[in-house]
């Protein structure tokens, strides 16, 4: 497998939209401001903001999420009970993981963070420019105890990921390389990037990586 490490760069959104959008490749942008989110997204802050409201969440014994085995359970938690779960106020070592939905019980609804989280929708400001007017399709919040692994998986729209607490590590394919991470459905057989098995999954050692770190 190739790993290739994501180039990071320092770019207006003008200068995003024009010389690296259009190319389809992964990008870091270093240097935007996102408003005040990062700096007063505390647990305390959060809790203090959106309270007991209820949210869904992943909950699971192992760090590494897998959609194939299904180890891990969903559960109705209140969000700030979720927080303090993922800040490790617990005394059995579990992993937690949030990917906000809409108001819909049953999943459908599109996810939007302005609309689904009012309360703390100001805190985070998108810079004018960043994507086509008209283009956004959802906004999903997300939140995760640390060392949580999400599996593998293929996204059919563009992702602008940004990274306000916490670091994330990234592994993204092209999709003309959708073939080596022997996918089913949306999802992927292969599970762990960082220890990959190419006896079990001898393709992916045609496939091209594409790896980088997020920070606030």
């Amino acid at each position: 497998m190739n790993v290739v490490e994501v180039p990071r760069i320092s770019a207006t959104p003008e200068e995003f939209a024009e010389n690296f959008a259009c190319k389809d490749e992964p990008v870091v942008l270093t240097n935007l401001s996102w408003g005040p989110c990062k700096d007063i997204w505390s647990p305390e802050y959060l809790c203090s903001k959106l309270g007991s409201r209820p949210v869904k969440i992943h909950r699971s014994k192992h760090s590494n999420l897998s959609f194939v085995q299904k180890n891990f359970s969903y559960e109705t938690l209140g969000f700030d009970n979720f927080v303090k779960l993922c800040a490790g106020q617990n005394q059995v070592k579990e992993y937690f993981y949030l990917r906000a939905l809409g108001n819909d019980a049953r999943g459908r609804d599109v996810a939007d963070f302005r609309m689904h989280f009012p309360a703390i929708s100001e805190d985070f400001v998108v810079p004018e420019g960043i994507y086509p007017e008209g283009r956004l399709f959802s906004s999903v919040l997300r939140v995760s105890s640390g060392d949580v692994q999400l599996w593998t998986h293929y996204d059919v729209m563009d992702n602008i990921l940004v990274q306000v607490v916490g670091e994330k590590r990234v592994y993204l394919f092209p999709p003309t390389d959708a073939e080596f991470i022997y996918p089913v459905g949306d999802k992927s057989l292969v599970e762990d990037l960082d220890l990959p098995d190419f006896d079990k999954f001898p393709k992916l050692a045609s496939a091209t990586c594409y790896k980088c770190f997020l920070k606030p």
